[in-house]
């Protein structure tokens, strides 16, 4: 597992997981939405739907799809004036998940 302290790993648990929720999508390799979980709404205002792509709703990723990296790391990724996200992206099996 991790050699991170204790007090690391419950900060970051606490910090990341329990008090953001973050929203996250289960992609196929050109980027469909196969499943969404988490707070979506906490980020995304429109419609998400499976089988559309994730780029529907973020464009901007679009270089991403297909999926040919072991994992991207986007920081800082502004969704609007008033909210910035971190975003992450990596292959696990023949699945692609976004965070």
């Amino acid at each position: 597992m991790s050699n991170l302290p204790k007090e690391i790993q419950n900060y970051i648990v606490n910090k990341i997981l329990i008090k953001r929720v973050p929203a996250y999508f289960k992609l196929d390799i050109n980027g469909k939405i196969l499943n969404y979980y988490g707070n979506i709404n906490n980020y995304f205002q429109n419609n998400i739907k499976k089988n559309n792509l994730i780029t529907d709703i973020l464009p901007a990723i679009d270089y991403c799809f297909p999926f040919e990296h072991e994992d991207i790391a986007i920081p800082f990724f502004s969704l609007s004036d008033n909210l910035t996200i971190d975003i992450h992206i990596f292959k696990e099996g023949d699945n692609v998940f976004l965070i």
